[in-house]
């Protein structure tokens, strides 16, 4: 698993993790609560969670494909369909580094 993380390319370093996890869902949360407050007058707090919902689950997906693409930059892929191509090894790294 810790393979897994040195190819996630937003882990490199101090400054891509404080924009990944940090900043950037401060300033989606920001902006779609600003955009509710424009429409309805009033803080809405399932605007607020549900921003975090879709940022965790964005971040997620990003994470899982850039896995699979470096995995196949690698030619692990076309080993791992030749081989075992139903490994739950490899599927449950993928998942939980994700």
């Amino acid at each position: 698993m810790a393979t897994q993380f040195t190819s996630l390319s937003f882990l490199a370093n101090w400054k891509t993790r404080f924009v990944y996890f940090l900043l950037l869902p401060i300033i989606n949360l920001l902006l779609l609560v600003l955009i509710d407050l424009q429409y309805t007058n009033r803080f809405n707090w399932y605007v607020a969670a549900a921003s975090v919902v879709i940022d965790s689950a964005s971040l997620a997906v990003q994470s899982m494909s850039q896995l699979l693409i470096t995995d196949a930059n690698l030619g692990i892929d076309i080993e791992l369909i030749a081989k075992r191509p139903y490994s739950f090894y490899y599927w449950k790294t993928k998942v939980l580094t994700s």
